[in-house]
């Protein structure tokens, strides 16, 4: 399908500013953006989550979605949109796909429901889910490359 995300290439720092996140707003839900280029992930934005009921959901603020336009007048796109699951696993509710609005950015999701935070990516298009391998990308040596960061998983990412 045209505009869906194929993979998904985070610098370790991402995942880790995601967590802190998930774990600075539990036991609400956080949610925010990572902007980026062909599909790499290189700045994440704290959003502020304004549901109603932000220990079992979350919406956007405004502030933070215009933030998107902000990062693409600076040659940036929305590589993927993130939100935590303080009690639950790293999959998508059914909430999250239908509210799955941006079928060109990846879906990340922190789990705090473990012993250890958890994250995993997903493409969400017209209610198809599919999981994506995570990329953790290190610029050592002025280039970059795939890395296995220390400590971490690919797949259903531990913290």
């Amino acid at each position: 399908m045209p505009g869906m995300p194929r993979s998904l290439r985070l610098l370790p720092a991402a995942g880790h500013e995601i967590v802190e996140h998930a774990r600075a707003g539990y036991p609400n839900e956080v949610c925010g953006l990572i902007a980026g280029r062909q599909g790499m992930g290189l700045v994440v934005f704290r959003g502020q989550n304004i549901a109603p009921a932000p220990r079992v959901s979350f919406e956007l603020d405004a502030q933070t979605l215009l933030r998107q336009m902000e990062f693409e007048e600076q040659g940036l796109e929305l590589v993927a949109i993130y939100h935590s699951h303080p009690a639950g696993p790293e999959e998508p509710s059914p909430t999250d796909v239908v509210c799955a609005f941006y079928p060109e950015a990846a879906a990340i999701i922190c789990s705090l429901a473990g012993a250890d935070p958890r994250l995993r990516a997903f493409s969400i298009v017209d209610g198809q889910v599919s999981e994506l391998e995570p990329a953790w990308i290190s610029e050592a040596g002025g280039g970059s490359q795939e890395t296995e960061p220390r400590g971490l998983c690919k797949s259903h990412t531990k913290y």
